[in-house]
């Protein structure tokens, strides 16, 4: 019951073929090491991992068709070698995942992050910078998404009174962001407010906050990842009034600056580079 679940007959007739060419014996030893990693770990992306390469193995012996010699015993035998240690390779590479030194993680991720955040507000004059990513916080007991957004980095000029934001800023229901903000994000790149007055009516909640802590002018920028995918976004507050036109040119070089930091947020894709040892 279980085989009839994980395999077709059609793939039950490529394997009798491998069966008959390389003998019962030698292809059992084969099912029996890949069960004992199954049972062992008891882990669906690891039995469709193994599963797999016996396919791969059933498939190479049906090219070995037309006059070709068929696999000899030493080929066979570096063949379920490799796939072993393969295997074996990212079972031990995800079981090393389960235990993280969480505080040492979190230093290589700001270190990644943190640099550009540092070069921006020096060279654009920003009061505060801060980046944020999408997420989805929580599922309903029926299965809706609660999407947020998060503040992971925030860099701001303490010297200029201003007030830390990031500890409110954790798991943002986006039902709060103005509806202008999540639009010109996902869809223009982000935005810009050059005026808290004229565009109150459009950024009610973002002005809110700009007024509550004395900015009069700020930037968004989305950061995408590979696939284009909206990610999150930087965003720039400034104390002092700017033209729509500087801010438009912020906007501008800070997008081309906000890929570097697409790595970084689309983190399951390059996980390994931003924890790797230096």
């Amino acid at each position: 019951m279980l085989i009839e679940k994980m395999m077709s007959p059609d793939e039950l007739g490529g394997f009798a073929e491998v069966f008959e060419r390389y003998g019962f014996g030698t292809i059992c030893c084969v099912v029996l090491i890949f069960g004992i990693f199954w049972f062992v770990k008891q882990n669906t992306k690891t039995q469709d991992r193994l599963w797999s390469k016996l396919d791969e193995l059933s498939k190479t012996s049906d090219t070995r068709d037309n006059g070709e010699k068929p696999m000899t015993r030493e080929e066979l035998k570096h063949f379920i070698e490799d796939i072993v240690h393969a295997e074996t390779a990212k079972v031990f590479k995800d079981e090393n995942r389960k235990n993280v030194d969480i505080l040492s993680n979190y230093n290589k991720i700001s270190k990644a992050i943190r640099p550009m955040l540092l070069k921006a507000k020096d060279d654009f004059d920003a009061d505060r910078i801060s980046v944020y990513v999408f997420h989805n916080g929580t599922h309903s007991s029926h299965g809706l998404p609660f999407y947020k957004y998060t503040c992971i980095q925030e860099i701001v000029r303490r010297e200029k009174q201003v007030t830390p934001r990031i500890a409110e800023q954790q798991g943002v229901p986006l039902s709060v962001m103005d509806e202008l903000s999540s639009t010109s994000i996902n869809e223009d790149g982000g935005f810009v407010i050059d005026d808290l007055v004229s565009l109150e009516y459009a950024f009610p909640m973002a002005i809110a906050r700009l007024k509550r802590d004395g900015f009069n002018a700020a930037v968004a920028v989305s950061v995408y990842n590979e696939n284009s995918e909206t990610v999150g976004f930087v965003y720039l507050a400034f104390l002092d009034k700017k033209t729509k036109e500087e801010l438009l040119s912020i906007k501008e070089r800070v997008g081309d600056r906000a890929m570097s930091l697409s790595s970084v947020m689309d983190f399951n894709e390059h996980r390994d580079d931003i924890l790797r040892d230096n």
